[in-house]
């Protein structure tokens, strides 16, 4: 499989590569084709290729589906042709244009190619007959061989340039001399079987001699014939080639002057633009309107002279969601949208689109430029003082911007309002048992009360002690040793007392 590389840039139009090839050549060529951006490559990751082929009479082909490899493929973003037989049925000029579609449903055309067909007789294969193929033959056939291949390239292989003419003079040449020494050969053999004075066997045996010589001869002479008609078919070809490239010329000299003619117009237009404006300008209604002269008055367009303010549309959070909607998120074609998904390290974050006709358009990136990343900072804490409680609280830096002392002032807080003292204690249920719980009510100045319960143990041993309120000191007394039993709780001034009696 012979494979021919190719690169498209869709930035560009017109045809851009040339690729001759001889008809019996289809069956076995394939063409890789690399798509660029300028000098971008083009992602054709998700993407599928199908060729469209004019051939010379004016009629196209129905899609054929092309490989589409991405850009994580081995032929990364390439795109493989294969060349099939019917491409080749007639002669000349097969145009060639690749469509690519997306999976978002947008529909890219390539730049278009051109696949020369032409029609070169092949070459005729030597006959393999044992002993008839001499040393002088082989040479014979072989320079044959490599002129007719010189003639395909342009060149007669020793150094002058391949005409019509001089091919079929030289080859006319060539056969004559073949047949001068083929001929020769022949009469060369009889003579000599002729006069020969050896015997009737010796003179058999020379006469066989002779008769394959002859035999060799004519078929040298066949394969001069032949290459004969193979000059003559090649001088019709290239003559063939000569008019194709006649046409070309003249159909490329047709275009050149209807582009100049084009400019010269679009010139002239532009020119009457001008002027017509500079004498009859737009002007706007009182509606707010754009209105513009058609030769007789001003008619209303019906377009607001004021411009839409700049807005975002909707937003997304990547450019793959963005893309998913783009049918049917009720964008319209020139309204903005902004990818805004709150990470900083997403290089898509703040990426501002337009949406066109066929696909979202990036136009710039929202998010700025980084900043210079600034020096290691410390902190560290001064002094802290309390103030009075109707100053402010307070924190001032007594080190630098790079390396802070913190010094705090914190009010005192307010004195608060006095609260609440109770009133009394009292007990709601319960007889003191062993073994079961007292409630008790405390009731406080606002009247506010609390209910809690008291557990009754059993009666325990205590010493007795007493407490010296003059030195806040408890005195012991190890030797009086009596059985106390809780009796009640007396609030005296705010005070609660436990009162206990003896067992």
């Amino acid at each position: 499989m012979v494979k021919h590389r190719i690169i498209l840039d869709v930035s560009k139009t017109g045809v851009q590569f040339t690729l001759p090839m001889n008809q019996t050549e289809f069956s076995s060529r394939e063409i890789m084709i690399s798509l660029r951006n300028d000098s971008e490559a083009v992602n054709l990751d998700g993407c599928s290729a199908a060729l469209v082929v004019t051939y010379p009479d004016g009629t196209v082909s129905r899609p054929l589906a092309c490989l589409c490899y991405g850009s994580n493929a081995y032929n990364a973003n390439t795109i493989v042709v294969t060349l099939t037989s019917n491409m080749a049925e007639q002669n000349g000029a097969v145009k060639c244009v690749l469509l690519i579609a997306s999976n978002e449903g947008g529909v890219l055309y390539s730049p278009s190619f051109v696949i020369q067909v032409a029609k070169i007789p092949g070459l005729v294969e030597s006959i393999d007959e044992p002993g008839s193929t001499t040393a002088n033959e082989f040479l014979a056939i072989t320079q044959a061989k490599l002129e007719a291949q010189g003639w395909a390239v342009g060149s007669m292989g020793d150094g002058t340039t391949s005409s019509p003419t001089n091919n079929s003079k030289y080859y006319s040449e060539q056969s004559a001399l073949h047949a001068g020494e083929s001929n020769a050969s022949a009469a060369s053999s009889a003579e000599f079987a002729s006069a020969s004075s050896a015997s009737a066997a010796e003179a058999e045996h020379q006469k066989e001699l002779a008769h394959q010589q002859v035999i060799a001869a004519e078929n040298q002479a066949n394969r001069a014939n032949e290459y004969l008609t193979q000059v003559q078919a090649s001088e019709a070809s290239s003559k063939s080639y000569s008019e194709l490239s006649g046409n070309y010329a003249n159909t490329a000299s047709i275009k050149a002057k209807e582009s100049a003619d084009s400019a010269i117009e679009s010139k002239e237009y532009k020119e009457y633009i001008e002027s017509y404006i500079s004498t009859t300008p737009p002007i706007i209604a009182p509606n707010g309107n754009w209105m513009i002269y058609n030769g007789t008055s001003y008619i209303d367009t019906g377009k607001s002279s004021i411009g839409k303010p700049f807005t975002i549309k909707k937003t997304y959070t990547s450019i793959e969601e963005m893309n998913r909607g783009f049918a049917a998120d009720e964008v319209l074609e020139g309204e903005f949208v902004c990818i805004t998904n709150g990470n900083m390290e997403d290089v898509d974050n703040a990426k501002l689109f337009v949406k066109g006709s066929y696909s979202y358009q990036y136009i710039t990136d929202l998010s700025g430029s980084q900043g210079i990343k600034g020096d290691m900072g410390t902190v560290s804490i001064g002094s802290t003082e309390t103030v009075a409680p109707n100053m402010p609280a307070k924190v001032t830096n007594v080190g630098t911007s790079t390396s802070a002392v913190l010094n705090f002032q914190i009010p005192q807080g307010v004195k608060g309002d006095r609260g609440y003292g109770i009133t009394k204690v009292e007990l709601i249920s319960g007889d003191h048992t062993e073994g079961t719980k007292d409630k008790y009510r405390m009731t406080f100045e606002n009247g506010y009360t609390f209910d809690y319960e008291v557990y009754n143990g059993a009666n325990g041993e205590v010493q007795r002690s007493e407490f010296d309120a003059l030195s806040n000191n408890v005195i012991q007394h190890s030797e009086a040793i009596v059985e106390l039993q809780a009796v009640g709780i007396v609030n005296v001034n705010g005070i609660l007392n436990i009162k206990f009696m003896e067992a």
